[in-house]
């Protein structure tokens, strides 16, 4: 008897053993209203990098959290130096001058939807690269138009929904594939509906706006973030600024809508140096 419980024993560590050596496939994280980056390089075209910032583990839930935070003077939310170094290099941050990035998020592409957390349906949330400065939590200054009226709204809304769902219906393998427990996925470049087959020279997700910014140039990375309302009026969309997203060469993606002010001298440390200034002062006399 007891040699047929060690046998059974040893029969359930060996399956648990074989379960912990072969994970069934892993998949995405996504909920409806997450904040999606693409990465991509024609020169380094054999993979693209899609990260969830809002996912599992991100101090902030989703682009509404992002446009609701105050004074956000720097919120680290993901790092993502694994699969950049997957996909384009352990060098990604110098190597490829043309490694481009940006964001989209869209809740809802359906007119006519009910409004969610004060977004009415098909509202956007885009980047843009900053060009003049690169100071983080404080807008760039540029052009804050996009598309030009509902038709528009909606063919990006489209757009950005179709991006969304390639990650959401991802299932991968592996580390190869899958980083941040789901929160990032490095694609091969043949897969469909990926940042790359958005992007395209002056209107990304034809939204009649580049997007994206230069990983090489401080500039570029950081991103300012505006949300587009999903009107149903013509006109252009003028966007509203939420805040940046940066990327540090690090890996380290982070949120901010305020600058840190510089902090003033205590008092201790005032009158400790005019103490020093005085003592000078009476040793050259």
């Amino acid at each position: 008897m007891q040699i047929k419980t060690k046998h059974y024993l040893t029969m359930l560590v060996m399956a648990g053993i074989s379960i912990a050596a072969f994970p069934a496939n892993a998949a995405t994280v996504y909920t409806a209203g997450d904040v999606l980056l693409g990465f991509r390089s024609p020169t380094l075209n054999s993979s693209v990098v899609t990260v969830n910032i809002t996912g599992t583990g991100s101090p902030y839930a989703n682009s509404m959290a992002l446009r609701d935070a105050v004074g956000d003077t720097g919120t680290t939310l993901i790092n993502i130096n694994a699969a950049l170094s997957q996909a384009f290099g352990n060098d990604w941050a110098t190597a490829a001058t043309d490694l481009t990035w940006g964001l989209v998020s869209v809740r809802d592409n359906v007119s006519g939807n009910p409004t969610v957390d004060g977004d009415t349906a098909r509202t956007l949330y885009l980047s843009r690269a900053h060009s003049a400065q690169s100071t983080t939590g404080l807008e760039d200054g540029t052009d804050r138009t996009f598309m030009s009226g509902s038709t528009a709204v909606g063919v990006t809304a489209n757009a950005v929904a179709g991006f969304q769902s390639s990650f959401q219906g991802f299932a991968g393998t592996g580390a190869t594939e899958l980083f941040n427990s789901g929160n990032a996925v490095v694609f091969p470049s043949s897969t469909t509906s990926t940042w790359e087959d958005y992007a395209t020279a002056g209107s990304d997700f034809s939204s009649g706006a580049n997007l994206e910014g230069s990983v090489n140039t401080a500039f570029g990375r950081v991103l300012d973030l505006y949300s587009i309302l999903g009107s149903t009026a013509g006109g252009a969309r003028v966007g509203v600024w939420e805040g940046t997203v940066s990327l540090g060469t690090d890996g380290t993606v982070s949120f901010a809508n305020g600058v840190a002010a510089v902090p003033e001298p205590s008092r201790a440390l005032l009158a400790f140096a005019g103490m020093g200034a005085l003592l000078f002062r009476r040793r050259r006399a």
